[in-house]
């Protein structure tokens, strides 16, 4: 399924479009709002963000046309940055911004010779201060999710494992829903999620890429 645009998120990158329409579904995703590549107003970021209904802790992650497609995900080229206060995110999505043109962006492409991205629009999410945090795979026939307490900063797939316990009917639920509201039925997937107080949140779905970084 591809997602549709919403108003004002024409031309951007799958990761915002499939934000909406997980959002658009009905499922928990925390509040995002996306600084566009052309945005150089730094002063109106903040405003940007609390209009979206955003307080920190955020997260600002990586929106690059090309990324997180059926064939290149990019996953752990492009830097995600915990924004602790909102002092800090200027700097935050420039950081994001500029891992675009770091040497492991160029080595990934050249790998699986698809082009280098050239604009990087920034998610800027509220951050979820969860109890566990994971991934959901799913292949084309079989589905894993992976648990831990940590966060990394970059995936909600790193850490020390840990068992899913009662999250798991909530969490599974949860991601196929994500599957049925990104990628088309029966189709590799990866689902980013979050456990707290007995819900799942949605942190990011995405086509399963026939090379991942994760």
């Amino acid at each position: 399924m591809k997602p549709r645009n919403r108003p004002g998120f024409s031309g951007l990158g799958g990761k915002a479009l499939r934000l909406s329409a997980l959002s658009r579904a009905g499922l928990r995703v925390p509040p995002f709002t996306v600084v566009r590549h052309g945005d150089l107003d730094r002063a109106s970021w903040r405003a940007k963000c609390v209009s979206a209904g955003l307080a920190v802790p955020l997260i600002a992650r990586s929106c690059a046309r090309g990324e997180d497609d059926s064939v290149a995900s990019f996953a752990g080229a492009f830097l995600s940055v915990k924004v602790a206060s909102w002092e800090d995110l200027p700097k935050a999505v420039d950081d994001v911004r500029g891992s675009i043109s770091s040497p492991g962006v160029a080595e990934y492409a050249r790998a699986l010779s698809v082009p280098v991205p050239t604009e990087m629009d920034v998610i800027v999410q509220s951050f979820v201060e969860a109890d566990l945090y994971g991934a959901y795979l799913f292949d084309g026939s079989r589905e894993s999710v992976s648990a831990t307490v940590e966060f990394d900063g970059a995936t909600s797939g790193g850490g020390t494992p840990v068992p899913l316990g009662d999250s798991a009917p909530a969490v599974l639920a949860a991601c196929r829903a994500a599957a049925a509201a990104t990628v088309p039925a029966g189709f590799p997937c990866d689902v980013e999620w979050a456990y707290r107080a007995g819900e799942a949140f949605i942190l990011q779905s995405r086509p399963f890429a026939r090379s991942s970084r994760r």
